[in-house]
């Protein structure tokens, strides 16, 4: 293979090399970050023009409700997905350099996902109604079928994650973020119809969901099924394009002597779900973490303060949407595969995450410095108490965003275990601290225990991963920042609004300062270009 087409070639100052490809590989990890957030925005976008909507067309209690079935929604996604989505991205570099086995192991996973969720469907669309209507009489039985239609939003939403997990490992950022933009213009306008044209409330709420996803779903199958399987590769052969392969770099079939792998092989699915499986108290740990705080809620206090607590957390969740989702979707591949081929890797990890902690943190503390202006344009005044919910759960995020990029190496040595075990520590003290919490101080309390497990899961995750591939990051960065922000945050959050202004920009200049003197620390080689 010629210099210019071997991309694990490390240069360095001996072979004429510079830390030029250092900042080459950053560039294009920000590119793929900037077209995540790009489509992240644009979801971020329709959740605030859903919110006033949402607002208007549900009392408190219906917009408590809907918060609290798309959480459960969420839990019953994580049970169907069975860690598939994780065991994808880190194992897609296991298979990478054979086109064939790559090309079984993706088949094998999406059909044994489209049949569990096509017998799920089944049953959500008519078996639970059946039963509802037999069994149970009046209001119990609309609350199963509203259970019935968020069963079959978590088989499309378990599909869609492993569909959106093989888009981002194959670096198509684009084809990622177009498929999020549909997804939330389908959204929104589903649901204003739903709302506005039907007053269909909740249950219209709930359909537009399902639909916007099964109609995104629909498509990205059918794009798979042309680009990676028989038939598809028989298509191209009547319409006389080009082949496509699963990996771009790789040749349509298998070479010479390469044994040519089924569509369903049952070993690689095997060892897709030996990754997976074990993340499954990980994901229902994050689940408890993420919506624990409104179950507790809604046993602990009135449905109208849940609604003002869900609608805190939404607007909260933006900071995660566009900022902290959007770089780890692009970070995690250049991850997996930077640390897999260049042993100077580590040094350039340690100036990516105080790079992380320094730009994310200055976003945080805008965030949680303006929270109740963002309050006041958004909702009627019933829900200013909405405020303190945004300020700490903006904070939260960013803490999860720390913990997402330092439990890396984890994932990367495959360490499931202690994956598990850091996230059903964050999920036991949420739950505690919840029921301690809730009852004394109520929304702003469920706010301070989310806070609380994510802080706990960063630090285990950073004190664990370095015991199995050690980063050298620099501790009083990566921790000094994000105590700088919490302490800026809640100090300045009731100060005039010029003072708020000019905390910031003093702090995105000190971040920038910063972030010039972290910058001659890259290592003297490149890493792998992402």
């Amino acid at each position: 293979m010629s210099k210019r087409h071997d991309s694990t070639t490390r240069r360095t100052p001996e072979n004429g090399g510079s830390t030029s490809g250092g900042i080459a590989a950053l560039r294009r990890l920000a590119l793929s970050s900037a077209v995540f957030a790009a489509s992240a925005a644009v979801r971020g976008a329709s959740r605030f023009l859903l919110i006033p909507l949402l607002v208007r067309y549900l009392s408190q209690a219906q917009y408590g409700l809907l918060g609290t079935l798309n959480s459960v929604a969420g839990l019953l996604t994580m049970c169907l997905t069975l860690g598939l989505d994780e065991a994808v991205a880190r194992e897609f570099f296991d298979y990478r350099d054979r086109s064939g086995a790559l090309r079984s192991y993706l088949t094998t996973i999406l059909l044994y996902l489209g049949g569990s969720s096509s017998l799920v469907l089944l049953l959500a669309v008519a078996g639970v109604p059946l039963i509802a209507r037999w069994l149970l009489p009046g209001s119990a039985a609309t609350i199963v079928q509203f259970f019935a239609v968020v069963l079959g939003m978590a088989a499309l939403s378990s599909f869609l994650s492993v569909l959106g997990v093989l888009l981002r490992v194959r670096r198509r950022a684009v084809a990622f973020g177009l498929s999020q933009i549909a997804l939330a213009g389908l959204l929104v306008g589903l649901t204003a119809v739903a709302l506005m044209g039907f007053r269909w409330q909740v249950a219209g709420v709930m359909l537009a969901q399902v639909t916007s996803i099964g109609l995104v779903v629909a498509v990205l199958v059918g794009l798979f099924i042309y680009e990676d399987t028989p038939l598809g590769d028989r298509l191209r052969r009547l319409s006389a394009l080009p082949m496509r392969t699963c990996d771009s770099r790789q040749e349509a079939v298998a070479p010479d002597g390469e044994r040519r792998s089924p569509l369903f092989d049952r070993a690689k699915l095997r060892k897709a779900l030996s990754y997976g499986l074990p993340l499954l108290p990980y994901a229902a740990a994050n689940w408890c973490t993420s919506a624990s705080d409104r179950l507790i809620l809604t046993g602990l206090r009135t449905m109208e303060e849940v609604g003002v607590y869900n609608l805190g957390y939404s607007l909260a969740m933006v900071m995660n949407v566009i900022v902290v989702t959007p770089i780890n979707f692009a970070y995690a591949p250049h991850f997996y595969e930077a640390a897999s081929r260049d042993p100077l890797a580590r040094k350039q990890f340690a100036f990516n995450a105080e790079l992380y902690v320094a730009v994310v943190g200055s976003i945080c503390l805008i965030g949680m410095l303006f929270s109740g202006e963002f309050v006041s344009i958004i909702a009627p005044a019933s829900y200013s108490g909405a405020q303190p919910v945004i300020a700490i759960c903006v904070l939260a995020f960013y803490f999860l965003g720390i913990y997402l990029v330092v439990s890396l190496p984890l994932f990367f040595m495959k360490r499931t275990k202690p994956i598990a075990c850091i996230s059903i520590a964050g999920a036991v003290l949420n739950i505690l601290a919840n029921l301690l919490f809730v009852p004394i101080i109520g929304i702003v309390g469920a706010a301070l225990t989310t806070l609380l497990a994510y802080v706990l899961m960063a630090v285990l995750a950073g004190v664990l991963a370095r015991r199995v591939y050690p980063i050298p990051y620099r501790w009083s960065h990566l921790w000094g920042i994000p105590a700088a922000v919490a302490g800026f945050g809640f100090a300045f959050q009731a100060g005039a609004l010029v003072s708020k202004v000019l905390l910031v920009l003093g702090f995105v200049a000190a971040a920038g300062v910063l972030t010039l003197r972290l910058k001659h620390k890259l290592p003297p080689g490149t890493t792998v270009s992402p």
